[in-house]
């Protein structure tokens, strides 16, 4: 669910926005999607609280290399077609502070595999076996709530502390620090954590509805609206509620699906192991399905780019597209030795790294 929000994203960029009830319509649509990034994070911090071994030094190559390897492998790919279409289009070659520029502020996925290398990295660092893990979680989420108050009070910085501080405070651990170690406790006592009860269901409801309405109110009010633009946005308070009561609904909803329908757990599996792919490569597949269906809708009222609401069948077609063209693409990349390095799933350096390390590595970190 989360990667599936992580793509409305993208495909909700297409939309035109031209006058106000547009401009409404995707401010909205934009900022509900929103909360599959921190629910990514967050279920990220699930999956590293659910391992049963101690953190060791092969583990934490391991997990590391899994995140690492793909950013390297995927940055080439960004940069090499950006440079290739700098020298097609004939203009002068970047300078080296253009690049880091344009990687800093360019595709999301480069930058958050980035964010989730610091956290696991932290993460590894702490004592986690000795400590508390509902201190550890305290602790995070008010080293978040800190640094974001912080950055709402705090004046503009000359640069480049501006850029790195303020304007991509996103790109930052801190953060985001609480959403992992709400998902690294919640993975160590999952049982517990998302038992079913009638009254969390429905103070679960609550919350969601609560601070989705607060997140929307906000925005449309304009509220510290200079430092919420953009990829800041998802800095904004009301999505730790939020992403906590999300993530908690759909995991009773999906529970309750697979116990009625068998077949639906099967698809999930599936759809999870190709997660992290789809959510690698869909960018590439919507950069090229998305010019042409606009191109074939453009005589259209309700074409890809025209203003919202009209533009919602044609976007839904192109969520549609994009995910039916990446599945076949990661499942055929995850054929290849060097596709699921890029991918995440390159075993064999894994575990040559982690032997060089001195101990055999843990699949289930």
């Amino acid at each position: 669910a989360a990667i599936a929000a992580v793509i409305a994203i993208h495909v909700i960029a297409w939309a035109g926005a031209e006058g106000d009830e547009a401009e409404s319509w995707r401010r909205t649509l934009d900022a509900l999607a929103r909360v599959g990034v921190p629910a990514f994070v967050l279920l990220s911090g699930v999956l590293f609280g659910r391992s049963d071994a101690p953190p060791s030094r092969s583990r934490g190559i391991h997990r590391l290399l899994r995140l690492g390897a793909p950013w390297l492998v995927w940055s080439a790919v960004f940069n090499g077609l950006w440079l290739s279409t700098v020298l097609v289009q004939g203009g002068p070659l970047p300078t080296v502070w253009e690049i880091f520029s344009a990687n800093l502020e360019g595709p999301g996925y480069l930058y958050f595999l980035l964010l989730l290398l610091q956290l696991s990295a932290l993460f590894m660092a702490l004592p986690l076996h000795s400590v508390s893990k509902v201190r550890v979680a305290a602790a995070s989420v008010a080293v978040q709530g800190i640094c974001v108050a912080a950055r709402f009070a705090m004046p503009d910085l000359p640069e480049p502390a501006q850029g790195l501080l303020l304007d991509h405070a996103y790109e930052q651990a801190p953060y985001w620090v609480g959403y992992f170690g709400l998902g690294m406790l919640a993975g160590a006592h999952l049982e517990r954590t998302t038992r079913f009860t009638p009254i969390r269901a429905g103070v679960a409801i609550f919350v969601a509805v609560a601070s989705g309405e607060m997140l929307l109110t906000s925005i449309a009010e304009g509220w510290n609206a200079g430092r919420l633009t953009g990829a800041n946005l998802f800095l904004h308070p009301a999505y730790v509620p939020l992403t906590v009561a999300c993530c908690l609904t759909v995991y009773w909803l999906a529970t309750a699906g697979v116990r009625m329908v068998p077949r639906l757990g099967r698809t999930a599996a599936q759809w999870a192991h190709l997660g992290f792919g789809v959510y690698l490569v869909h960018q590439y597949v919507l950069a090229l399905v998305g010019p042409v269906l606009q191109r074939l809708t453009v005589a259209s009222p309700y074409s890809v780019s025209a203003p919202l609401p009209a533009s919602l069948p044609a976007l839904g077609l192109l969520y549609l597209l994009t995910v039916a063209a990446t599945l076949p693409l990661v499942r055929l990349l995850l054929r290849f030795r060097f596709g699921r390095i890029a991918l995440g799933e390159g075993r064999a350096p894994i575990r040559a790294l982690a032997a060089a390390a001195g101990s055999r590595p843990n699949r289930g970190g």
